[in-house]
């Protein structure tokens, strides 16, 4: 049996890749970009990460905040 799995500093390419460099771009912290969204922080965490699929309510709440489209490629 092996161990946990250890999660990579890098994002994931695509969606995650783009939810760190938007809210990069905004120069918050991932606590205060997802309550500015209505997640919990948390949450918000998992999807920059990669390791939780962004639901599409999440999604909706990320664009209308934000005022932008989230694609994985741009």
């Amino acid at each position: 049996m092996s161990g946990p799995k250890k999660l990579s500093r890098e994002p994931a390419p695509g969606i995650p890749a783009r939810l760190r460099q938007l809210r990069l771009d905004q120069a918050v912290t991932q606590a205060a970009f997802a309550e500015s969204v209505g997640l919990a922080p948390n949450t918000y965490s998992r999807y920059e990460s990669g390791v939780k699929p962004l639901t599409d309510v999440a999604k909706c709440s990320i664009c209308t905040v934000s005022y932008t489209h989230l694609r994985a490629h741009e």
